[in-house]
């Protein structure tokens, strides 16, 4: 039988990330280690920066990935998947003002969730290839990349 290792014996890094959804779980977990981060999105107020809270933290703004990213990257990689009109994203919102992609009173208006729901889910996965790749493409991509991504690539720097 193989020997299991203490945890403090770890030599590597863990970063955990989930949703917050509507209501608060796990809030007894906590990191323990300096090589483990336990963290949840958290979009405080509709255009406020995303930023990453601990489990304890109480505050309880549905936030998923889709609201997390850069709105003027995501709108643009939505519009090149879909014609739909009930997918594309108002040209009154100015998506280059925002911090995040929870515009409009949440994503919920535009029904995104059923876009990445369709296709047997595939859209979600083909959606965030395409994302990666258009930011990729971009001379100042720096610019685009979240603060909360920043952190988390600090965290294994």
């Amino acid at each position: 039988m193989k020997e299991t290792k203490n945890l403090s014996e770890f030599k590597g890094k863990i970063y955990c990330l989930i949703d917050t959804d509507n209501q608060i779980t796990g809030d007894d977990i906590k990191d323990g280690l300096n090589s483990l981060k336990i963290r949840r999105l958290s979009n405080k107020h509709y255009i406020d920066e995303t930023d990453l809270v601990t489990l304890d933290n109480k505050e309880i703004f549905k936030t998923e990935i889709e609201n997390a990213l850069n709105p003027k990257i995501f709108k643009k990689v939505l519009h090149s998947m879909t014609n739909d009109k009930k997918y594309r994203i108002d040209d009154d919102i100015k998506v280059e003002q925002l911090k995040n992609t929870d515009f409009s009173a949440s994503l919920e208006n535009y029904k995104i969730n059923h876009f990445f729901d369709e296709n047997t889910g595939k859209n979600k996965v083909e959606f965030a290839e395409k994302y990666i790749a258009e930011l990729k493409s971009l001379s100042n991509a720096q610019q685009y990349i979240p603060n909360w991504i920043k952190k988390i690539k600090k965290f294994y720097n």
